[in-house]
């Protein structure tokens, strides 16, 4: 072998220099592929994370999909002025006691538990009304509601 050595470097300088070349680029490519290869591997490593993290995704758009539609919230009318009878009778509910005085007026009333919900909905439309308060409590077969109001309107 050390006489193959010794021909090439005695022999034609195409034949150096081609050897030369040879060599030159089998270790470039070498040095390429110890640089590339690592990073090759972290790319694989990130990718396999990226299709894990899409299939999470996926799955929990699924999740969102299969959950119930919420409802629309009613459109907000501005009610003109806050009535009380007018609130008892829409609700279908009995008045107990109803006390107007300036600062702050006392509303109690007797009204079938469905309609509680539609009350307040009802109560949140009033601009100029406010409630600070209120109590729900059990009576039979419905339930008594006290409601502390505010008006900030001060035409009243």
């Amino acid at each position: 072998m050390l006489s193959n050595l010794d021909r090439l470097i005695d022999g034609h300088v195409a034949w150096r220099a081609l050897s030369l070349l040879v060599c030159l680029l089998f270790i470039a490519l070498a040095c390429l592929w110890l640089l590339v290869w690592p990073l090759r591997q972290e790319l694989q490593a990130k990718q396999q994370h990226h299709h894990q993290r899409w299939q999470h995704v996926l799955s929990q758009q699924r999740e969102i999909a299969a959950l119930p539609k919420p409802e629309p919230l009613p459109d907000v009318v501005s009610l003109e002025r806050f009535s009380a009878m007018a609130a008892v009778k829409r609700s279908g509910g009995r008045l107990v006691t109803w006390r107007p005085e300036p600062q702050h007026s006392v509303l109690e009333m007797l009204i079938p538990w469905p309609n509680v919900p539609p009350l307040f909905r009802e109560l949140a439309n009033y601009s100029s009304l406010k409630l600070p308060a209120f109590i729900l409590s059990e009576a039979g077969e419905k339930v008594r509601v006290l409601l502390t109001l505010e008006f900030t309107d001060e035409s009243r």
